[in-house]
C-alpha cells in the first residue's frame, strides 16, 4: 500500500501541468435517473463546451447541446436543446489535478415529447440556476479530462453525473 501511494504521488507530481490561461474547447456527456409525476426516467446529456480560463483559478464557459429522456414505465421520450453558462472556480491540488465548482444558468428550449410514434412540441422554455462540481486531470498540458456533477434547479431533475474533456489552445 505504501508503494502504491508513493507511486501515485510521484506520478501526480511528475505529470505536466494543466493549462492555466486561454481558450479551450471540448465536450461533455452526462447521465441521470430521476423521478417525476409520470414515473422514473433516464436522461442523457451531450454538449459542446467552450471556455476561457482567465488564470488557474477562474473561468467562464458556454455549453450548447441537448437532453434526451426516456420514461421507464411508459413509451414516452422527450428531447430538448440545452444551453448553459457557468462561472467556475478551480482549486489546484497538484500540477495535474484540480477541484472545481461553478454557478450558472441553464435554458431548455425546443422541447419535444413523443408518445409511442406521435410527437409534439411543447410551447415555451424552461430556465433556472445551475451548478457544477468536479475533479479535473491534465495530460500533456493541452488535454484535460474531468468527472463532474451538474445540478439543474428544475422541477423534476436531480442533476447529472458525467465525463468532460477539453483541448487547450
Amino acid at each position: 500500500m505504501k508503494h502504491m501511494t508513493l507511486g501515485s504521488i510521484i506520478f501526480l507530481a511528475a505529470a505536466p501541468a494543466i493549462a492555466d490561461q486561454g481558450f479551450r474547447i471540448g465536450g461533455e456527456v452526462g447521465f441521470s435517473h430521476n423521478e417525476s409525476t409520470l414515473g422514473d426516467y433516464t436522461t442523457a446529456q451531450v454538449q459542446f463546451v467552450g471556455e476561457y480560463l482567465f488564470n488557474q483559478n477562474f473561468s467562464l464557459s458556454a455549453e450548447l447541446g441537448g437532453l434526451a429522456s426516456t420514461f421507464d414505465d411508459y413509451d414516452v421520450d422527450a428531447t430538448a436543446r440545452l444551453y448553459q453558462t457557468f462561472a467556475t472556480g478551480y482549486i489546484p491540488v497538484s500540477q495535474s489535478v484540480r477541484l472545481y465548482g461553478g454557478i450558472g444558468y441553464y435554458w431548455l428550449d425546443d422541447e419535444e415529447v413523443c408518445v409511442q410514434d406521435a410527437c409534439f412540441e411543447l410551447e415555451g422554455s424552461d430556465s433556472d440556476l445551475a451548478a457544477q462540481a468536479g475533479i479535473e486531470f491534465g495530460n500533456q498540458g493541452t488535454w484535460s479530462f474531468a468527472a463532474e456533477y451538474e445540478y439543474f434547479d428544475g422541477d423534476d431533475t436531480d442533476g447529472t453525473l458525467g465525463f468532460r474533456f477539453a483541448y487547450h489552445f
